[in-house]
């Protein structure tokens, strides 16, 4: 079976109302292959669903930021502009 085979079961998993078990059970699939496979297009779409297209400019590197966002992966995020502050209230509440 293809990713594509599995993309259409996990497709039409979601859309049966049934749990994951009993439709791999009903479809003769291998319950731990397909929950992998589930993972991965869930996580496919949440990293293109996940960010927004941002362009960076170094105007003065000494002001200070309206807000700091450190993320676990040691990444920090200065935001400067009010404008894109409310934005990013919106995209950390998602």
């Amino acid at each position: 079976m293809d990713k594509n085979d599995w993309q259409s079961h996990v497709k039409a998993c979601e859309t049966s109302g049934q749990s994951a078990r009993a439709y791999c059970s009903e479809h003769d699939l291998v319950y731990h292959r397909f929950k992998y496979w589930q993972y991965k297009f869930r996580d496919a779409a949440r990293a293109a669903d996940g960010f927004a297209a941002v362009s960076v400019a170094r105007e003065d590197a000494t002001a200070h930021p309206l807000a700091v966002v450190e993320f676990p992966s040691g990444i920090r995020l200065a935001v400067h502009d009010a404008s894109l502050l409310t934005n990013l209230v919106g995209w950390l509440q998602r």
